[in-house]
């Protein structure tokens, strides 16, 4: 069986607090919503922190509102939450892409930052600390060769989030808290295509949640995995899409998930999409 390994556990109550806690411990802290990917990560020691920044008690991390500039949801939301909040309803990709996520069980716990700052995944990396010892060290780990991707110059691991193509072509934004300061960013500059470091943000922001405008027209997320039942995507589609009065296209967006460290907006579908005469 595989086991946790000590660490000191914090519950501060504000974003600005955990932020400063990451600050000062740098390297040794992990930040933690619902935990469903951090611990295994721990028990297979991919991670070993020995401080554990919890953010169970911060308040209104979990709601989502209207606000004057949106819809904002807040990153601790948990799948369920986003699956079913009637204040989502004509966010259809965004409501599919939770639903698939994981198992019930899971996505009462799984958040929406969890989710979109989800660690890319590898079949090597992806394994205990006594198995990766015996294979060898990798790009991920500091040094060595890909083991997946031979002669790669930086780490390919997939990233496996459910969420972030469904929110990229619903056109969200993504907040960030920093101490005392906050960003607001296009939810694309969240990602980095890197699998080693995959999130292009700074170590002590944390992600507060996201800002979604109108709906468009009509949306979608599909999802190819190996088990129906719970697995991750080998590949997620995202598409979203707005008719004039005379059938054609005035908006399309198309965001694909699993195929590399970071998820990919279509743009050239998007422009193909677009310019398809409308159907008589």
């Amino acid at each position: 069986m595989l086991r946790l390994a000590p660490f000191r556990l914090l519950a501060p109550t504000t974003l600005a607090a955990a932020s400063r806690s990451l600050r000062r411990w740098g390297p040794k802290a992990s930040l933690m919503a619902g935990g469903t990917d951090l611990l295994p990560r721990l028990k297979r020691r991919q991670a070993s922190p020995t401080v554990i920044v919890s953010l169970h008690r911060v308040k209104d991390f979990s709601g989502i509102r209207v606000q004057s500039d949106g819809l904002f949801i807040g990153a601790g939301a948990t799948l369920a939450q986003v699956a079913a909040d009637p204040l989502l309803s004509h966010y259809t990709a965004l409501r599919q892409a939770a639903e698939s996520a994981a198992t019930p069980q899971i996505r009462n716990s799984a958040t929406l930052g969890g989710n979109l700052c989800l660690p890319p995944r590898c079949s090597y990396y992806d394994k205990s600390a006594l198995w990766r010892q015996a294979q060898g060290a990798c790009l991920r780990s500091g040094n060595g060769d890909c083991h997946v991707a031979a002669g790669a110059s930086s780490c390919r691991a997939v990233y496996s989030g459910d969420l972030a193509p469904a929110l990229l072509v619903l056109g969200a934004r993504a907040l960030l808290v920093r101490g005392p300061a906050q960003r607001m960013i296009p939810l694309e500059g969240l990602f980095a295509d890197d699998g080693a470091a995959s999130l292009a943000k700074k170590p002590d922001e944390i992600l507060a949640g996201v800002l979604l405008g109108p709906a468009c027209g009509r949306s979608v997320y599909l999802k190819l995995r190996r088990r129906a039942s719970f697995d991750y995507p080998s590949l997620g589609v995202a598409a979203c899409a707005s008719f004039g009065d005379d059938g054609g296209m005035s908006l399309c967006r198309i965001a694909l998930g699993g195929l590399g460290p970071a998820p990919i907006v279509a743009a050239s579908a998007e422009a193909a999409a677009r310019l398809a005469k409308p159907v008589e």
